[in-house]
């Protein structure tokens, strides 16, 4: 699998990494925290056609300048077992920028996972995903909803990410907005 995401700057990486062990300690989810870093998806596939998707979000992110997210309340995806995550207020620039990413990626997306599409699309920061029974689900929730996170952050980049079988994460590029790639 490949991603493109954004990761988060100091010190919000440190307070999700803490609500991750705090996750971890009381309720015993931790496939999160084994498996990636903190971050916010725009956009995941099987894989991409690197040798064309990478001058094009090399000119996107150019062409982008950073701008602010809100990420506040807590909310929960239900499936086999629930995902537990971090909303992040959907605003104009974080829309048309995932909107144009959607799009102009497509082409170069060996099976796009649809979650990611405009119109299905729910930008979150996953805190507990794949080890969380139905019956842990309103704790948890209400646990976290208890921490009163409303954090403006400054988005100024993305990087595409390779995530092996076993969950192994690899850097495959960065990109800073306003300059494009950086490696």
């Amino acid at each position: 699998m490949q991603a493109l995401v954004t990761t988060f700057p100091k010190p919000y990486e440190d307070q999700i990494l803490a609500l991750w062990q705090d996750l971890k300690e009381k309720f015993g989810v931790q496939y999160v925290e084994n498996t990636t870093v903190p971050h916010f998806t725009w956009h995941i596939c099987d894989t991409y056609v690197l040798q064309a998707a990478i001058p094009l979000l090399e000119r996107i992110a150019a062409e982008v300048e950073p701008f602010e997210i809100l990420v506040e309340g807590v909310g929960s995806f239900i499936s086999q077992a629930p995902i537990v995550y971090l909303k992040i207020k959907p605003n104009p620039p974080l829309i048309k920028l995932h909107t144009r990413l959607w799009q102009e990626l497509l082409p170069y997306s060996h099976e796009p996972n649809m979650l990611y599409s405009p119109s299905m699309w729910r930008p979150h920061v996953t805190l507990a995903l794949q080890d969380l029974s139905a019956e842990q689900l309103e704790p948890v929730l209400a646990y976290v909803e208890a921490q009163k996170i409303s954090w403006w952050i400054t988005i100024d980049h993305y990087s595409v990410l390779k995530q092996t079988p076993d969950g192994a994460i690899s850097l495959i590029n960065h990109f800073q907005f306003g300059k494009g790639i950086i490696f």
